[in-house]
C-alpha cells in the first residue's frame, strides 16, 4: 500500500520534470523487495517518464533536506543509489537478461541507457565470477 502511494505520488510530478523518472526508479527499487514481478512493469514506468524528462541522465539521485526557521536554515544534500537505474537494472539483470536488455533500449536519451547497459553488463560479470 506504502509503495502505491509512492508511486501515485510520482505520477503527480510533472512530466518534465527529471524527479519524476528518480521517483519511479526507486519504487521498482522498492517493489523488488516486496513484489519482485511487479518491479518489471514498474520500471517500464519509470523508462517511459526518463524520456519524457530530458535532465534525467540516471546517475544524479539525490535526498535534499531542508529546514527553515526564522533564525536559520539548513540544507543537507545525501546521494540516493535507489533514485539511479543502475541498482535497478542490476538487479533485473540477476533475473532475465535478455528482458532487462530489451528493457535498456527502452531509453531514448544515451545517458539513462548507458548507465543501465553498464548495470547489465557488471551483474553479468559478477555472476561469472561465482
Amino acid at each position: 500500500l506504502v509503495i502505491e502511494e509512492a508511486a501515485t505520488e510520482a505520477r503527480r510530478i510533472e512530466g518534465s520534470d527529471p524527479d519524476r523518472p528518480r521517483a519511479l526508479m526507486a519504487v521498482a527499487n522498492a517493489l523488488l523487495v516486496s513484489e519482485r514481478v511487479k518491479s518489471w512493469d514498474a520500471t517500464y514506468d519509470a523508462i517511459k517518464a526518463a524520456n519524457s524528462a530530458e535532465g534525467f541522465t540516471g546517475e544524479d539521485g539525490v535526498l535534499r533536506i531542508s529546514l527553515l526557521t526564522k533564525a536559520m536554515a539548513s540544507l543537507r544534500m545525501s546521494s540516493a543509489e535507489d533514485f539511479n537505474v543502475s541498482g535497478i537494472f542490476g538487479e533485473l539483470a540477476r533475473d532475465d537478461y535478455n528482458r532487462t536488455v530489451e528493457l535498456a533500449r527502452g531509453f531514448e536519451r544515451e545517458a539513462p541507457r548507458a548507465s543501465a547497459v553498464i548495470a547489465i553488463a557488471r551483474a553479468v560479470l559478477e555472476e561469472k565470477k561465482k
